[in-house]
Parts: C-alpha cells; sequence; structure tokens
C-alpha cells in the first residue's frame, strides 16, 4: 500500500485515542494501577469501543493495541461473570475486585424489572447487569456471553475486529462441573499474528504469564 493512500485512509478515519497502559499479570493488580493513575476501569463494551477505531479501516493501525499489548500477554477486560447453572450475570467490575469479593445479586425478576431484553440477553434498566440464559452461548459463537459482555453494537465490533485475522475468533466459557456458581473475569489475546486469531476468555481466574492494562488518555 502505498503512504499517500494510507494517509488517505488515516485522515478519512481519525487516529485513535491515545492510551494509558499499565502491566501486571495479576487482573486486579493492573486494575488498581489504572485506578492509583487516575483512569477509570473500561468495561468490555467500552474496551471494544476504544480498541475498534485501531482495525477500522482497510488497514490496521500501526499503534494498535493488539499489535503491540496481545501478542505478549492477556489484555484484561473489566468486566467480572457471575456463572450459574441457569446462566451468566456479567457486571463492570469498577473497583478491579475480580474474583475477590463474592456478589450478592438480587433476584432477576427484581433485577431486570424495567430494563429491556436483546437476543435473549437481559439487560437492568441501566445496563449495569447483564444476563445471558445459558442456551444463549451454547454454540461455538457464545453469541449471548457476547452480547451480555460487549451489549449488541461492540459484539457486533468485535466481530469485524476478529475479520482481520485468517482464523475465527474464539470465546472460552466454564464448565460448572455441578458448582451452583462460579466466578471469573474476562481478557482479550491475540495468537500468532495475522495468521492466528483472537481469544476472548470469559473464564480467566485473574492471573496470566503476563497482562496489561490500558485507558484512554
Amino acid at each position: 500500500m502505498e503512504e499517500t493512500e494510507l494517509e488517505f485512509i488515516f485522515q478519512q478515519n481519525p487516529a485513535p485515542t491515545p492510551y494509558h497502559l499499565e502491566s501486571s499479570r495479576k487482573y486486579c493488580e493492573a486494575g488498581q494501577k489504572l485506578i492509583s493513575a487516575g483512569f477509570p476501569l473500561m468495561s468490555g463494551e467500552e474496551l471494544i469501543s476504544f480498541l475498534y477505531p485501531f482495525y477500522n479501516r482497510k488497514k490496521r493501525h500501526p499503534e494498535s493495541p493488539t499489535l503491540t499489548l496481545m501478542e505478549q500477554g492477556l489484555l484484561w477486560v473489566f468486566n467480572k461473570n457471575i456463572w450459574t447453572p441457569d446462566g451468566v450475570y456479567v457486571l463492570h467490575d469498577q473497583k478491579a475486585e475480580g474474583i475477590t469479593q463474592d456478589v450478592d445479586l438480587p433476584s432477576p425478576d427484581k433485577m431486570f424489572q424495567g430494563g429491556k431484553e436483546i437476543k435473549g440477553v437481559w439487560f437492568s434498566p441501566e445496563e449495569r447487569v447483564r444476563f445471558a440464559p445459558q442456551e444463549t452461548y451454547q454454540k461455538e459463537t457464545k453469541e449471548g456471553f457476547l452480547i451480555a459482555s460487549l451489549g449488541i453494537e461492540q459484539a457486533q465490533h468485535f466481530w469485524e475486529i476478529a475479520s482481520f485475522f485468517r482464523q475465527p475468533p474464539r470465546i472460552f466459557t466454564p464448565n460448572l462441573h455441578g458448582e451452583q456458581q462460579k466466578q471469573s473475569v474476562s481478557a482479550l489475546y491475540h495468537c500468532y499474528g495475522k495468521r492466528g486469531w483472537i481469544n476472548f476468555y470469559g473464564d480467566c481466574l485473574g492471573e496470566g504469564k503476563r497482562g496489561f492494562a490500558i485507558a484512554p488518555k
């Protein structure tokens, strides 16, 4: 691609927002570093919205966090997932508590009263809590879990980001093995360069070999 053509694409799609980076293999520690530096933690929906402009072009932006971070370690998604036999609740983890704190959820009738339902996924009135029934994420695409994690628009943007790679994304959810409740957090990881794919982990316990957290400046 000619440099002038690339410049034209960037003019049509303004450069993405600069970001602040913190590094930690531990989810809670990475989040606390961002908070201490004065940055709010992005939810999964906000993170994909932030990442999307890096890919919303014919050629990926050379400063894409995927190119610089997710090939090296987990990019933490500050969502808390509560898995039950009926389905999964997804909450924005604004304090980076991870799985260290139990969550007392009110009854679904009370929690989602006045909310909305999209493709079988329930959203609380302020969309702070989402619930995907188990049957919505049984297929390989795990659609219900992605919608609960990212919202309907950003779930679509996730698939568009994933289309830059030769293989489809892989979305991981845990097996309860008879448990009544299991908590996890989420993370993104990019495998094997352009020939590879993006993993969306919904079953993380909050540690990896390397990890990163970002926030817009």
